[in-house]
């Protein structure tokens, strides 16, 4: 039962995310709204270490089981990757090596971060 909840809040979480950025792309909301971009990283942070934490669960994984940390240091890892994949394919909200650009680049991981931290502490207090 508890891999079927893990995967549902998992798929739930991707796809909600998924509807989101579709949402803002399509009527600009990361131009129009200063912080939405914020919101995204924070929840993109969930979804992946959601998606991390359902492949360890299913696969018994014992790198991530035996320290649920590095769920956040994995995702942390896959938001450099999106931040690569942004200057590869200029989807940059700033001239690439400006100062708005390291800025926007530390806060989009600083804010991946926080969401994996944040189902990190959900999974320590129901493991507990």
């Amino acid at each position: 039962m508890y891999k079927i909840k893990i995967s549902a809040f998992t798929i739930l979480s991707s796809i909600f995310l998924l509807f989101f950025h579709k949402y803002a792309i399509e009527y600009h909301l990361y131009t129009q709204y200063w912080f939405y971009d914020i919101i995204m990283h924070f929840l993109g942070g969930i979804a992946l270490a959601m998606s991390v934490y359902c492949f360890t669960i299913f696969f018994n994984l014992s790198y991530f089981k035996e320290n649920s940390a590095r769920i956040i240091l994995f995702t942390f890892v896959l938001g450099l990757f999106w931040e690569l994949f942004e200057i590869k394919y200029n989807l940059l909200g700033s001239p690439f090596g400006t100062y708005p650009y390291y800025i926007d680049t530390i806060k989009d991981l600083i804010m991946d971060t926080l969401g994996a931290i944040f189902i990190w502490r959900i999974i320590r207090l129901k493991n507990k």
